[in-house]
């Protein structure tokens, strides 16, 4: 969780945009300590520019809608796509998928069930 972020990313490897009936789209798969994930194809909402602490120069991300799961709650938001194989965590979600839905209380840890 990054209340910093505005938007959602989740861990995309093999990013390869292209055009279906006019429209922008991109594939991917999702990869992370070893899980890898089927190729992915969604359209992209929008592209983003993301200028990293970390780094000099922006990157251009493309913006895609889908689903997420957290316990009982299923929500279908925004996320950039990057790689993040080399990151602690996968998903990092950002204060626009918490707005309406959740409250962040930095004062626990681990509140939700792990998906069986």
């Amino acid at each position: 969780i990054d209340t910093g972020a505005t938007t959602s990313s989740i861990s995309a490897v093999d990013i390869v945009p292209f055009e279906r009936d006019g429209k922008d789209w991109v594939k991917f798969k999702m990869e992370h300590e070893g899980i890898n994930s089927k190729e992915i194809a969604l359209p992209v909402e929008r592209w983003v520019k993301i200028k990293q602490s970390s780094a000099e120069g922006t990157q251009r991300r493309a913006v895609v809608h889908a689903w997420i799961e957290i316990g009982d709650m299923k929500e279908k938001t925004e996320f950039t796509l990057a790689d993040r194989t080399h990151l602690t965590f996968p998903v990092l979600l950002g204060r626009s998928f918490f707005k309406d839905i959740a409250v962040v209380d930095v004062s626990h840890k681990y509140i939700q069930d792990k998906h069986k």
